[in-house]
């Protein structure tokens, strides 16, 4: 099988999987509302957390898949705080299990360093989890240290997890050297390790059956010239409400009926009118032919895709001299394509599959609110 037709698969995958989680995710949402027995919170409780580990995989399946993905921002950020953030929520999931967390940072790391934040704490959330899931007894440690470089404006900062799990066989650990080509390391070790090359970082494995297992995570970082300017923090008028929204009339383009009802469920008792298009030509067809306050666009569709739909809307619009109506894509597109795509094409937001019911009201509230000022 060719790169370009296992690139498309794996996208294809990521589609299906995002389409179908959004309506589950999204049922599940609106029956966790609902009065429930302790038993039936719980079992709908197990069933979101799976739903929650599924999308994990689509992501993971969907960075694996793009050479093209978009860099991750660099920001200034304290390693000692971010590391306590990470340890404060998995000391608790490996409370649940009777494990110990401990969690040691040397005082001589940086105070400040610029990297990126977000990805280096996904990356520890990561490996901690790992070792959580393989551990059945003792404990998990989180040391953070810290190597000045030849670079004076540059360091090493170094995570070590150490576990008391099992350990790791050695033909396992033999293919940790290339986990993008293994079945048994798992998809979150081959998303760490492509992170780490792209970040010039390094990841280092040792095991046995007797001391458990050591994972180092070895990361050059900047040293800014000068900390984070400080956020002066402002008070929030908590008792001032939002603009009333004013009903919409919504032309969904959807040509699945499961993602469809959803949407009529979220939107219940909002006042909105909605009609519904069940591809792009027809999108198009129904926009030209009626005045609507706001199209509500899916993008992989028959007959027509919705980057194509809202292309030839634009160009009508144009053409007619005619007052822009606001275009959103609710996809299981990946969100940096939808906006690459978007933005080419003049739409005024996305919404990427899986999206919960606040969210969708809140897009739909924006343009409301808009149309009423």
């Amino acid at each position: 099988m060719t790169y370009g037709r296992s690139k498309s698969l794996l996208f294809k995958l990521e589609h299906e999987i995002r389409q179908t989680l959004h309506h589950l995710m999204g049922m599940l949402e609106i029956a966790m509302e609902a009065p429930l027995t302790a038993a039936q919170a719980a079992y709908l409780g197990e069933c979101r957390a799976g739903a929650d580990r599924l999308l994990q995989v689509a992501n993971d399946v969907a960075e694996l898949a793009d050479p093209d993905r978009p860099s991750p921002s660099v920001s200034t950020f304290s390693p000692a705080a971010m590391a306590q953030e990470a340890g404060e929520i998995m000391a608790a999931i490996a409370l649940q299990k009777g494990l110990e967390f401990r969690l040691s940072v040397e005082p001589t790391i940086p105070e400040f360093v610029s990297s990126e934040r977000d990805m280096i704490q996904d990356i520890l959330r990561r490996i901690l989890d790992n070792s959580i899931k393989f551990t059945a007894r003792g404990s998990i440690t989180l040391s953070v240290t810290s190597e000045r470089l030849a670079e004076p404006d540059s360091a090493m900062l170094i995570f070590d997890v150490i576990d008391t799990g099992p350990g790791i066989s050695k033909e396992i650990l033999e293919e940790f050297r290339e986990p993008a080509e293994s079945a048994r390391t798992g998809l979150g070790i081959s998303v760490v390790q492509r992170r780490l090359a792209d970040m010039n970082g390094r990841f280092t494995v040792e095991s046995s059956t007797v001391q458990g297992t050591a994972v180092r995570i070895s990361l050059p970082v900047k040293l800014p010239c000068s900390p984070p300017a400080a956020v002066k923090a402002t008070e929030r008028d908590l008792s001032a409400q939002p603009p009333a929204a004013l009903p919409l009339k919504l032309l969904v383009a959807e040509d699945s009926n499961d993602s469809f009802n959803l949407f009529q469920v979220y939107v219940r008792g909002q006042g909105h009118a909605v009609s519904r298009a069940l591809n792009g030509a027809e999108a198009v067809a129904m926009v030209q032919c009626n005045e609507y306050d706001l199209v509500v666009m899916d993008v992989d569709m028959p007959l027509m895709d919705g980057y194509t739909a809202t292309r030839t809307i634009r160009e009508w619009e144009t053409q007619q001299g005619r007052t822009r109506i606001p275009i959103v894509l609710l996809s299981a597109e990946s969100a940096s394509r939808q906006r690459q795509m978007g933005a080419s094409i003049g739409c005024s937001g996305y919404l990427t599959k899986p999206v919960p019911r606040e969210e969708v009201l809140r897009a739909l509230n924006y343009f409301s609110n808009g149309r009423s000022s």
